[in-house]
């Protein structure tokens, strides 16, 4: 059989297309749909990150999430995360979600030493800052974004006191939080509270604990009022803010360990022997791992 010398060339030119092809690299979108998710980061890695930031804004779900996943993986991520603010602030919760997720992992990468190590710009940092604060202050959007925001906003403040010319104020970014119709951003302004409470701090936290209409709020709030300095924690709490610490150990939630723990710190110091009663029920009750720590705060107590 005899074969025309134009359909010869028509064939190698499509079996050198279906080669290049088999031989070109995966893309990033590719790598997310496909799972491989290692490979996805070694190939981002290499990529140009305005490039990254350019898939993670764009229309396509796929190549956003591709990005996004890839960011915090990347050398340069700290510069995303302005970029990754305005995709959070969006209304497609299943980018936003993903994408205040890989800004907390990049957030929490940052401290003053790898601020000053990598030469990152103040005047950057906080308007990084404010823009994940803003985006934790709005109303209108999910609570675990607005919890995530609120923790990168906390995270890069803290990293700028190796830049900023001042001590930054982290209470300032807090304080809203505390005060946040929903719970899940109170509890995300709790956890992020530094240690100890710092003084502006504690008459907010003090009502979070005698008045919060959520148990893990209280507890948590509990927590952080008295994790570094129980005796000024217990001393910003009123009757009834001692009444309400006390019940909040009561559960004694096995959930929250460490919560527990630092909440039976300012138990301990009270005079009132309905607190040395309640922590003597909490050792009872609480989980294995605590009682040798509660005994240790009881003999500390004891005369």
């Amino acid at each position: 059989m005899r074969v025309s010398a134009a359909f010869a060339g028509s064939v190698c030119v499509v079996l050198g297309l279906i080669g290049a092809a088999a031989a070109a690299p995966p893309t990033r979108r590719a790598l997310y749909v496909a799972g491989e998710l290692a490979e996805l980061r070694r190939a981002a890695d290499a990529a140009p990150i305005a490039a990254l930031l350019v898939e993670a804004g764009g229309a396509d779900r796929a190549s956003a999430l591709a990005a996004i996943t890839a960011l915090p993986h990347h050398p340069d991520a700290p510069l995303a995360l302005p970029a990754l603010a305005q995709v959070a602030g969006g209304w497609d919760r299943s980018v936003a979600a993903p994408a205040a997720q890989a800004a907390r992992a990049i957030a929490a990468t940052l401290d003053g030493d790898r601020a000053i190590r990598d030469d990152l710009d103040d005047d950057a940092l906080a308007a990084a800052a404010t823009a994940w604060a803003v985006l934790a202050a709005r109303a209108d959007r999910w609570s675990d974004v607005r919890a995530d925001a609120l923790g990168v906003a906390v995270a890069l403040t803290a990293a700028r006191a190796a830049t900023a010319d001042a001590p930054p104020a982290i209470a300032a970014i807090v304080a809203p939080g505390l005060a946040d119709a929903d719970p899940e951003v109170r509890l995300a302004a709790l956890e992020a509270t530094p240690i100890p409470a710092p003084g502006e701090l504690r008459a907010a936290i003090a009502a979070l604990v005698a008045g919060d209409p959520v148990v893990d709020v209280r507890l948590v709030a509990a927590q952080a009022l008295c994790a570094g300095d129980p005796a000024a924690g217990l001393a910003a709490l009123d009757d009834a803010g001692k009444d309400a610490l006390r019940a909040a150990i009561a559960p004694a939630p096995a959930g929250r360990p460490g919560a527990l723990l630092d909440a039976a710190r300012c138990v301990a110091l009270d005079d009132d022997p309905r607190s040395q009663r309640a922590l003597a029920a909490l050792r009872h009750r609480a989980p294995r791992a605590l009682r040798v720590p509660l005994a240790t705060l009881v003999r500390r107590r004891a005369p």
